[in-house]
């Protein structure tokens, strides 16, 4: 069901395919009212889901990057520097774990704001 366009049809009767760019732009057609609904709403949390999505972005990274400080100590053979990193991988995961549960209850509340 196509809401709000019509798909036009060729001469041969099978639908015309709508371009990629103007399937984007209607996806995003309603997004600066809805950020400015959600903002209205709650500043403060749209603000800390906005930071806490920030750091929910960055922390695979640094995960990452540690996996790799990981494969290194294990190659050079030092005991002390693959236990840091582990340790530093475990911290991260954990921080992961805490912050996507704390940006699901924190998406939760703005919804109930909303009365989703």
């Amino acid at each position: 069901m196509t809401v709000g366009r019509q798909r036009t049809r060729s001469p041969s009767g099978t639908p015309d395919r709508v371009p990629l760019r103007e399937r984007l732009r209607g996806s995003f057609e309603h997004t600066p009212r809805t950020l400015a609904l959600v903002w209205r709403s709650s500043p403060q949390g749209t603000a800390f889901i906005g930071a806490l999505t920030l750091v929910a972005a960055g922390v695979p990274l640094g995960i990452a990057w540690v996996g790799k400080a990981i494969t290194d100590a294990v190659v050079a053979r030092s005991l002390e520097d693959t236990l840091k990193w582990v340790l530093v991988e475990l911290a991260l995961v954990c921080i992961q774990s805490l912050v996507m549960r704390s940006l699901a209850l924190a998406r939760q509340l703005l919804g109930l704001r909303l009365s989703v």
